[in-house]
This record gives structure tokens, C-alpha cells and sequence, in this order.
């Protein structure tokens, strides 16, 4: 089930000042988050991982994370879209939940959906073409023209980058949790209704194609990479609420991460003849239990 009764556990855990300090520290050396369990003598939530391999989790991502679930009760997501002053112009509006601009979560964010964005046109932001070297990748343009001869100005889509499956075996207390599976998923979702169907064909073509091939997409453009480790880390704190396992986090309302500048604006990733890409990545996925 998707959602667990909050009552069954009734564990408590202060996650907060040197707890987060400790747990931030020892993620940073993490490659990968195995699981987590409730440590009842230190009341505290230990995360298991792996520290072989790169990238690693960024010491901050945490208590970034912390803040947007629990004290501003968000889901951290970015979001690139028209500029609603100009939206056939040349630039983008990048938008970010509260607490994630200019942190290194909401950077690798930004950075794995504008790349995202420049996969689905084809196009860098500075007209280069996209290549790629996954064998089955096209451009949702490219797979459009494949499809007519007769190609129609208009066509719109919402690309967005999400988690599709985040399965968690617990225990029977329910006071700890294991990946079994963690996928993620790309989506096209028309935003003109007016749309050449055959558009919509290739736009749910590139989806699925990104999907199926997700972790080859990632050995090239490694924000796709962290952006799957992100979810394992932003699955666990569901966990945490999920199970009602009471938390302090005000601390937290202090504390400040390092600065690391991410825009609010950015060229579009855009063909001669008009097309660009809009969308966002979240991790509105709910996780499953087993």
C-alpha cells in the first residue's frame, strides 16, 4: 500500500542540530541509500549506503530537503516554463519550491531538467544539435517529422522527470526499510489541445524512450544520475512522515546551506522554426510499502 497507517509505529526521532550534522557528514561519503532504520537507544534514523563509486550525496542535501518536506511542507520540484511576459520569446522562467533556489539540490534540479528539455528539441541553447549515446535516442522534433510530411506549427508539451516506482520492504515494526526498486519516469503531456496527434505520438515516443533507457540517458549526463539518487534520500524522509515517526526539525529554520548560484531565467532550448520545451522534475510519487 502506498500509505501506511502513521499510528502503527509510534517511534520518535530528533533530527536535528548535531543528529543532522552527523547524518549530513556521513551521507556525504554515500554513493547509494540502501535503507535506513530507527535507532530506538539514540532515537535517531540511521541511513545505510554504500560509499564506493561517484557521485556522492552533497552534505547539504539533506537539510535541504528536511526544510522543504517539514518545515515548508513542499515537495521539492523546479520548473522551467515560457516567460509569461513574452512566452514566444527567446528566454525561459526558471521556478524553484521554497528553500531550493541558489542550494546545490535545486542546481543538480535545474541542471537535469534543462538537459532534459535540450533532449526532447534537439537543440542546445546555443542552436548545437543534441547526439547521444544511447542508440534509440531521437528528438521528440526529429520523431515528429519521421512521422508527417506535412509538419503543423503550434505543437506544445509539458515534459516532466519524476519517479515512477519507489518500493520499500519494512520490517514488521516498521522501524526500518529497504530498496527493493527505484525507477524513474519521463511524461509528455500536451499543452495545446489543438496538437497534431502524430506531435503527441512522438512527444509519448521520446517519454518513453528516456524511461526505458533512463539509467543509459544517466551514464552521459550525470545530474540525470544524481537526480535518481535524490529520490532514495527524498523517499526515506517519506518514510520518516509517513510512519509518523515525530521528528524536531526547527532547528533546521537556521540553518544555512552553501550558496550555490542557480538562475531564475535561461536561453530556451528552441529550433529555428519555434519549437521549445517547458516542464519540470518533481518527487510527487508517493512511495509504496511491501
Amino acid at each position: 500500500a502506498p500509505y501506511p497507517d502513521s499510528t502503527i509505529s509510534g517511534l520518535s526521532a530528533q533530527i536535528g542540530g548535531e543528529e543532522l550534522s552527523s547524518a549530513s557528514t556521513n551521507i556525504a561519503n554515500f554513493s547509494d541509500i540502501v535503507g535506513a532504520y530507527y535507532d530506538a537507544t539514540l532515537t535517531r534514523i540511521v541511513f545505510i549506503g554504500t560509499i564506493t563509486g561517484s557521485p556522492k550525496y552533497s552534505q547539504d542535501d539533506m537539510a535541504v530537503a528536511i526544510k522543504s518536506l517539514f518545515i515548508n511542507n513542499t515537495m521539492p520540484d523546479v520548473s522551467i516554463d515560457d516567460d509569461p511576459s513574452n512566452p514566444t520569446g527567446p528566454n525561459a522562467v526558471v521556478s524553484y519550491t521554497n528553500g531550493l533556489q541558489n542550494t546545490n539540490l535545486g542546481s543538480v534540479l535545474f541542471n537535469a531538467d534543462y538537459k532534459y528539455k535540450q533532449y526532447a528539441i534537439g537543440y542546445t541553447p546555443s542552436g548545437t544539435t543534441v547526439t547521444s549515446s544511447v542508440p534509440t535516442y531521437q528528438s521528440v522534433v526529429n520523431r515528429y517529422l519521421a512521422l508527417t510530411g506535412s509538419p503543423i506549427a503550434g505543437n506544445e508539451s509539458k515534459f516532466i522527470l519524476s519517479p515512477q516506482l519507489v518500493n520499500l520492504k519494512t520490517a514488521t515494526s516498521s522501524s526500518s526499510i529497504v530498496f527493493t526498486s527505484l525507477s524513474m519516469r519521463a511524461s509528455a503531456q500536451p499543452v495545446n489541445l489543438s496538437n497534431d496527434s502524430l506531435w503527441n505520438t512522438a512527444a509519448n515516443n521520446f517519454a518513453t524512450d528516456i524511461t526505458a533507457h533512463y539509467d543509459q540517458y544517466a551514464s552521459e549526463t550525470q545530474y540525470f544520475t544524481q537526480v535518481k539518487m535524490l529520490s532514495k534520500m527524498i523517499a526515506t524522509l517519506k518514510w520518516i512522515s509517513d510512519y509518523g515517526i515525530q521528528s524536531d526539525y526547527h532547528s533546521l529554520q537556521y540553518y544555512t546551506p552553501q550558496f550555490i548560484a542557480t538562475p531564475t531565467s535561461v536561453t530556451k532550448a528552441a529550433t529555428a522554426s519555434g519549437y521549445s520545451a517547458k516542464g519540470e522534475i518533481n518527487y510527487n510519487t508517493p512511495n509504496t510499502y511491501i
